[in-house]
């Protein structure tokens, strides 16, 4: 290359300052990028796809979840979200505005459900499955206006304000009665109940490796870091033919 060819000194300083610069910037992401495309080279071999996410990282994976009440039956959570109500994480079924308790039946004879569910003023009956086997409104004289739940033994309660009814749910009778009730009362549901699926290792670091894990936000930063390396690749060429 003949000497009038080489790029001027005041440009190859300024290249010079740029391409060391971009070289600081990159270093620690190059690492990161390495140690996680070696872990994805290895994945199955060490049973990432199969290995999930610890509780705290899946809480940072998934963001902060707004504290959610809802009610225990034995090991499972019946809550309310986005007028939709949830046995652990799964679907059961339409619920609009409020969810004001929930009861297993495994002790009342002639029951087909596993959970009673007041919500909406409603009673919902949950099968064992999970699924939604009935609605009882209005139209099977359930009380309109019921805001709580109960038992009291093996009965059944429900109090319209200051007004208590008996459930008969095999006979679909609602009788108001004079037996005093505490009604389930509600509690926050755990994180791990709230995470919308379970994520292992492997999804966990190809995000982390593609920029994914930040959302938009981080893919746009991946390809500035591409373009980066790029910048790094030609002024790297540049000032090597500039010396010669």
């Amino acid at each position: 290359m003949r000497q009038g060819a080489k790029v001027p000194l005041r440009w190859t300083r300024l290249l010079r300052r740029w391409h060391r610069l971009s070289g600081v910037g990159l270093a620690t992401f190059v690492v990161l990028l390495s140690l996680t495309g070696i872990l994805l080279n290895h994945s199955d071999r060490l049973a990432l796809p199969e290995s999930p996410l610890p509780a705290t990282l899946a809480a940072v994976y998934f963001g902060t979840e707004p504290e959610i009440q809802g009610f225990r039956v034995a090991s499972q959570f019946v809550y309310l979200r986005a007028e939709t109500l949830y046995l652990d994480q799964q679907p059961v079924g339409f619920c609009q505005q409020e969810l004001a308790g929930a009861i297993a039946l495994e002790d009342v004879e002639a029951m087909p459900a596993a959970l009673l569910v007041l919500c909406d003023s409603e009673l919902l009956l949950i099968a064992t499955s999970g699924e939604l086997s009935e609605r009882l409104g209005a139209g099977y004289g359930v009380p309109t206006g019921l805001s709580a739940l109960g038992r009291s033994g093996d009965t059944l309660l429900a109090s319209q304000g200051e007004v208590t009814y008996r459930l008969d749910l095999v006979r679909l009778e609602f009788e108001p009665s004079d037996l005093a009730f505490e009604p389930v009362k509600s509690m926050a549901v755990p994180d791990g109940i709230l995470m919308p699926a379970v994520v292992s290792w492997e999804q966990f670091i190809l995000d982390l490796h593609s920029g994914k894990l930040l959302g938009l936000y981080g893919v746009m930063f991946s390809d500035l870091l591409a373009v980066l390396l790029i910048f790094m690749s030609i002024s790297g060429i540049m000032m090597w033919w500039n010396s010669r």
